[in-house]
C-alpha cells in the first residue's frame, strides 16, 4: 500500500519501522477501496504514525475510551518535530477523541 502513497524511500521505511505495520496497511488499504485519494492516504498514514507513537502501540489491544481521551490530550499538547505544521490552533487529538466516540462499539 505504501508505493502508491509515497515513492519516497524514506516514508516507506519510517512506516514500515512503525510498531503495527500490517494493520496500519489493511486500514490504508480499506480507505482506498472505499474511495479514498492519494492526498487523504497519506495524511491518514501519517496519522496512524502519530496514534501509535502517542499511545505506544505495539501489538492490538482493546483500546478504552479513557486511553483515546488521554492521548487526545498527548496529542493537542504535542509541541515535538513530528507536529510542525499545526498552524489552525485546533487539537487534531480532540477531533480523533470525538470520532471515537461516535462509533458504535
Amino acid at each position: 500500500m505504501l508505493a502508491p502513497i509515497s515513492r519516497y524511500p524514506f516514508f516507506q521505511e519510517r512506516h514500515l519501522e512503525a510498531p503495527l505495520f500490517a494493520e496500519r496497511d489493511l486500514f490504508l488499504t480499506h480507505l482506498e477501496s472505499l474511495g479514498a485519494g492519494h492526498r487523504e492516504l497519506s495524511m491518514k498514514a501519517s496519522y496512524l504514525l502519530h496514534i501509535v507513537r502517542i499511545m505506544k502501540l505495539e501489538s492490538v489491544h482493546p483500546t478504552t475510551a479513557a486511553e483515546i481521551d488521554c492521548a487526545a490530550q498527548k496529542w493537542a499538547s504535542d509541541e515535538s518535530p513530528f507536529r510542525i505544521g499545526n498552524t489552525t490552533g485546533i487539537a487534531p487529538g480532540y477531533e480523533l477523541s470525538l470520532a471515537y466516540k461516535k462509533i458504535d462499539i
